[in-house]
């Protein structure tokens, strides 16, 4: 809602939309969901494993236990040329948020779009979302964990 140019967001929108047909998808979906989750999870905690060598900073463990890993998402130095790496091998990655969602001109009247958030400001140019779903085999993990490892010199 409200882009015509893609993380452009022009006005304030939301997706508030579900209807029966999506409603009844959803419900069967459901029932999977324990499945799918225990299945991110286990790629998650292999990722873990395999770039904790790596200068990537990985998602945080969720002291409740709740995690979802809906994506994958890392702080990645270079990232840019690390997309491009994996890209050339073969292997999805996805910049999320090329720039603050306070940056968008759907927020350009509000008093903090301009505030000091030096933190924030320096994320947009390391997101980097790596291949994420419940049915990743062993084999495609490692192989992203390598390509990575590869790319830093860690391997």
């Amino acid at each position: 809602m409200g882009q015509k140019v893609k993380f452009d967001h022009a006005i304030l929108g939301y997706q508030e939309r579900l209807d029966e047909m999506q409603a009844a998808f959803l419900r069967v979906k459901l029932r999977c969901l324990d499945e799918q989750v225990a299945g991110r999870l286990r790629v998650a905690a292999r990722y873990a494993e395999l770039l904790g060598r790596t200068p990537l900073t990985l998602p945080g463990e969720d002291a409740a236990g709740r995690h979802a890993y809906y994506m994958y998402t890392v702080l990645a130095p270079d990232r840019d040329a690390l997309a491009a790496h994996l890209t050339k091998r073969g292997i999805g990655n996805t910049v999320i948020y090329p720039r603050l969602v306070t940056q968008a001109g759907a927020y350009a009247n509000l008093p903090w779009r301009s505030g000091p958030i030096p933190v924030a400001r320096g994320l947009p140019e390391k997101l980097l979302s790596l291949p994420m779903f419940a049915e990743l085999t062993d084999a495609e993990i490692d192989r992203v964990g390598a390509a990575i490892s590869e790319f830093y010199g860690t391997a």
